[in-house]
């Protein structure tokens, strides 16, 4: 069995600027990978693959400042 790794380079959090931003892999019926914040939970969107999420981390954390998303109480 081998184990695959992918290497992401994530950015700080668009809501509290936190660097402390790590992939997180749901391990249900299908694998689905999402980015949280530590600091405030601030989650991406699921996606199927890790640099799909990482991708739509950035692109969040890249937006203008009123067009950013959150998918928890923040």
């Amino acid at each position: 069995m081998s184990t695959h790794i992918t290497l992401v380079w994530l950015m700080p959090c668009p809501f509290c600027h936190s660097s402390a931003v790590f992939m997180l892999t749901d391990l249900g019926e299908i694998t689905r990978y999402f980015v949280q914040c530590a600091d405030c939970g601030t989650e991406s969107k699921d996606a199927a693959r890790a640099s799909d999420a990482a991708k739509a981390w950035n692109h969040q954390a890249s937006a203008p400042r009123h067009t950013r998303y959150c998918y928890k109480d923040c």
